[in-house]
């Protein structure tokens, strides 16, 4: 089993984000946690991390949880698995 939670930022313009910049193209190497909101958590029966980002993606692009209250997954959100952050990017 995976656990996973969401973190969508609060507010691309309060905290210095240009909207859905890429990881490269942020102004600091890296990112600051005080601005993301966990949007969701849950667990996934793999324990692959390729497959769990892969389903992660699909499940919050086209099929939201209906207690799912954030945006679909973008560019500038990030995806924790156990204990590892990974970057949503182009």
């Amino acid at each position: 089993m995976t656990k996973y939670r969401i973190w969508q930022p609060k507010n691309v313009r309060t905290h210095g984000f240009l909207d859905w910049e890429s990881y490269q193209r942020l102004v600091s190497p890296t990112v600051d946690p005080h601005a993301y909101d966990t949007v969701y958590e849950g667990t996934l029966p793999t324990e692959d991390p390729t497959t769990a980002l892969e389903t992660l993606f699909v499940q919050f692009n086209l099929y939201h949880p209906s207690d799912f209250h954030g945006y679909s997954l973008s560019m500038g959100d990030i995806v924790w698995l156990d204990d590892t952050a990974y970057y949503c990017d182009t």
